[in-house]
C-alpha cells in the first residue's frame, strides 16, 4: 500500500488549483496532471491515488462547515472529486456513519467538516447524499457513535464537553444522552464556548467581507427561516457576541453581585417564545441572560415581553433591554 502524501507543504499550489476549479479556469479531467506537477510520484491507498487523497485533506480543511461562507466554495470540489472517483464511493460507503461519526467527534481523521448542531449535521448528511453516496441519517450516525466503548465510557462519566456535543449535535436523542435522573443543568460547564474558535473563523471571513455583526446575524436569521430545523447554535453565538456575552437583564438594571467573576460564570440565550410552542429561532426572540436570571424566568419570576425593546418585569419592577 502506498504512503500517506503530506499537503502541508503545498498549501500555495493546493490553493491556486482550487481558486482554477473554483473560478472554472481548470477542468476536473486536468486534476491528476496538476496534482503529479505539485506532488511529484505517489502510488495508491486502498484504490485512491495517495496525491488525490491529500488534495481532499486541504478541501475539506478549507471548508470548515456548513455554516462557513468557504464551505460553499470548497465542497463542490470535493463533491466532484468523489462523484468521479469509484475507490473513494467504496470507501466512503464501507466507513459510512463512522466517517460521520468521526466529523461529529472532531476525532482522528483528515476528511471531516466541524459539525456544531444538528442543522449541520442535516446540511453534511445531503451533501453525502449528493455525493452518489449511501444515504445516511442522524440515528445511524449516533448508534455508530455510541457503539464506541470509550465514548460508552464517557457518557457513563457525565464527561460535560462530549454531553454537550452530542446534545447540540443529536437532540432528538436527548434522553439517550442524558441518564434520567441527571439535571443537565447541574452539569460542570465547559472552560469556554463550545466552538468558539470555528465560529470566530467564520465570523473573520464574513467580516474581511465588508460585512459587520448585524449583517451576519441578518444572514442568519434569513438562514434560520428557510433550512434550520432545531435551534441554530451559530445565530445564537452571535446574538451573544452582540451584547458581549452579557447578561441583557443584570445590564438593564438588575444585576446579580459577583456573578461575572464567578468562574463557572457563562451566559445562555433564552426564547422569549418557546420554540416548543411555535416561537421563531430569530435572534429577536432571543434575550442573553446569566444562568440565575434564566432559571428566574423559568420559574415565572421574571416575565418578559418583546416588542421595539424587550420589557423585562420582576417583582413590580419594569425595565427595558435592546431587542435583538
Amino acid at each position: 500500500m502506498g504512503k500517506r502524501v503530506q499537503w502541508d507543504t503545498h498549501v500555495e499550489e493546493l490553493q491556486r488549483l482550487s481558486d482554477d476549479l473554483i473560478e472554472r479556469r481548470e477542468i476536473y479531467d486536468n486534476i491528476k496532471d496538476r496534482l503529479a506537477g505539485i506532488f511529484g510520484p505517489a502510488k495508491c491507498i486502498l484504490g485512491v491515488d495517495a496525491r488525490l487523497r491529500a488534495f481532499l485533506e486541504f478541501l475539506f480543511m478549507r471548508s470548515q462547515g456548513p455554516y462557513s461562507p468557504e464551505f460553499l466554495h470548497y465542497s463542490p470540489i470535493i463533491r466532484h472529486i468523489i462523484r468521479r472517483t469509484s475507490p473513494l464511493i467504496t470507501n466512503l460507503n464501507e466507513s459510512g456513519a463512522h466517517t460521520l461519526g468521526n466529523m461529529v467527534l472532531n476525532g482522528r481523521g483528515h476528511w471531516k467538516f466541524i459539525i456544531s448542531d444538528y442543522n449541520e449535521l442535516e446540511y453534511v448528511l445531503k451533501f453525502w447524499e449528493t455525493c452518489n453516496l449511501t444515504p445516511q441519517t442522524p440515528r445511524m450516525v449516533f448508534d455508530a457513535i455510541i457503539s464506541k466503548n470509550e465514548i460508552r465510557y464517557r457518557m457513563e462519566r457525565l464527561d460535560p464537553d462530549l454531553l454537550l456535543r452530542l446534545s447540540r449535535i443529536f437532540p432528538l436523542y436527548k434522553d439517550e444522552i442524558i441518564p434520567s435522573g441527571v439535571d443537565p443543568d447541574q452539569l460542570p460547564r465547559p472552560p469556554q464556548e463550545p466552538f468558539k474558535q470555528y465560529y470566530q473563523d467564520i465570523i473573520q471571513d464574513y467580516l474581511a467581507q465588508g460585512m459587520s455583526i448585524d449583517d451576519i446575524i441578518e444572514k442568519e436569521n434569513l438562514r434560520a427561516a428557510q433550512t434550520i430545523t432545531y435551534r441554530h447554535q451559530f445565530l445564537v453565538y452571535l446574538v451573544k457576541l452582540r451584547h458581549n456575552f452579557l447578561c441583557q437583564i443584570c445590564t438593564a438594571g438588575d444585576p446579580v453581585k459577583g456573578i461575572q467573576t464567578d468562574p463557572s460564570y457563562a451566559v445562555e440565550v433564552h426564547h422569549i417564545w418557546s420554540l416548543a410552542e411555535g416561537g421563531e429561532d430569530h435572534s429577536r426572540n432571543m434575550i442573553v441572560t446569566c444562568p440565575h436570571h434564566h432559571k428566574q424566568i423559568h420559574a415565572g419570576l421574571i416575565q418578559l415581553m418583546n416588542g421595539e425593546m424587550i420589557t423585562i418585569k420582576k417583582e413590580g419592577r419594569i425595565f427595558f433591554t435592546r431587542s435583538n
